[in-house]
């Protein structure tokens, strides 16, 4: 399964960082904004994986709870 988690940006002295609240403050950062989204990438790609090979739980992105839990309410669900 794919998901796709929200992603926080900050530019600070040394470059950007890029924060992924739903991976419990996760973060990343790079010199450039490209940089620090591929960075960003791989901290996730890593975090689910470590996650995975330790049996947790994977987290549902926050909008997509969101999205489901407004579906429930309209009737969608």
């Amino acid at each position: 399964m794919e998901h796709t988690y929200a992603a926080h940006f900050a530019i600070d002295v040394t470059g950007y960082l890029v924060i992924i609240p739903d991976l419990f403050g996760y973060s990343a950062s790079g010199a450039t904004l490209d940089a620090a989204m591929a960075a960003a990438r791989d901290a996730v790609a890593k975090w689910l994986c470590g996650a995975e090979d330790r049996g947790e739980a994977i987290p549902l992105p926050e909008m997509l709870i969101a999205g489901a839990q407004t579906a429930d309410r309209r009737g969608y669900g």
